[in-house]
């Protein structure tokens, strides 16, 4: 007579979690990626979005600028600042020449992000022109 050998059901259920157990931790790794990279994409559209506010903010605070002004500053207005908001402050530097800065943030925390910008401009005829190229400010914005 034949001896029966024992069932094996029970390491198909060890190898079934197994598996499971596997496929969980892979799918929680890719998961934690998908997240991280979403949160990285926002923080660099909110950096973009506060660069082109501050930068706006230069244009629209040397299209306002008086020639008799010796200092001051103004916000963007909320029609050309959608989704952030930006501060244009200025200052004479001397008598035909002002520092223009400009600062624009952008995005809900944690993507919060500023940008700050500085031009110094110079009175040409009628207009103000910058005299040299559009700089990346780091510190506090204030007239001086």
């Amino acid at each position: 007579m034949r001896r029966r050998l024992p069932s094996r059901n029970g390491i198909m259920s060890v190898w079934l979690l197994v598996v499971i157990a596997f496929m969980t931790a892979v799918l929680a790794l890719v998961a934690r990626e998908i997240l991280k990279g979403r949160e990285l994409a926002a923080g660099r559209e909110a950096e973009l979005k506060a660069d082109w506010l501050a930068l706006g903010a230069l244009e629209y605070g040397r299209s306002r600028l008086e020639s008799n002004a010796a200092e001051g500053s103004l916000d963007l207005p909320e029609g050309l600042s959608r989704g952030g908001k930006a501060t244009v402050a200025w200052s004479r530097t001397g008598d035909n020449a002002v520092l223009l800065r400009s600062e624009g943030g952008a995005g809900e925390p944690p993507a919060a992000r500023k940008s700050r910008f500085n031009v110094t401009l110079v009175r040409q005829k009628d207009r103000w022109v910058p005299s040299g190229p559009v700089e990346r400010h780091e510190g506090k914005l204030s007239p001086r």
